[in-house]
């Protein structure tokens, strides 16, 4: 009977540590000489770019339809902190960008939570209940009716969930303002 074979990962932590230290080195030489850093190898942007992807298809994050633009804000960030990653502190950078990542996937959920939510008030503001209100569509067309109904029972349900999140977030911040003006 032969040994199972390793798992292989998606990314090798050593190997990804040992290229980030070595771009930690090379960012530190250019700082002394005044020349800004070269771009990232493309072993690093892979590695980034294969943490971002995979995170976006754990459960928490599957079904969302702007799964896109949840793994380019976390790229982006990511990005951003390559430079920032000290080698000295941790030894494990798969953590520390999947975390950033993580973060950003949070980010982008609650900026398109805060879009429902503007274009839940805009359509409850809507001029379709007044052209109904003012007979401009007929009354008795099921289906101006039916549209107007459906968006009354369905897409109201995800922004009082936010509406009640977001006023607890102002609470708190009001709060916060108030003690430090004490």
């Amino acid at each position: 009977m032969t040994a199972p074979m390793p798992k292989k990962h998606y990314l090798d932590n050593a190997e990804f540590f040992k290229a980030l230290t070595a771009r930690y080195q090379l960012v530190k030489s250019c700082e002394e000489k005044n020349v800004s850093p070269p771009r990232i190898s493309e072993y690093i942007g892979k590695s980034l770019y294969d943490i971002c992807t995979r995170l976006a298809y754990r459960p928490n994050f599957i079904n969302y339809s702007w799964r896109q633009e949840m793994i380019s804000d976390a790229l982006e960030n990511c990005l951003i902190a390559v430079d920032k990653f000290n080698h000295e502190k941790s030894t494990n950078p798969f953590g520390y960008f999947t975390q950033i990542a993580f973060f950003a996937f949070l980010r982008r959920i609650d900026m398109e939570k805060r879009q429902q939510y503007i274009k839940h008030k805009i359509l409850e503001q809507s001029m379709i209940e007044e052209l109904i209100e003012l007979g401009e569509m007929d009354p008795d067309d099921s289906n101006g009716l039916t549209i107007v109904e459906y968006l009354r029972e369905h897409s109201y349900t995800n922004t009082e969930a936010f509406a009640g999140r977001l006023e607890k977030r102002r609470q708190k911040n009001r709060d916060k303002t108030a003690s430090l003006e004490e």
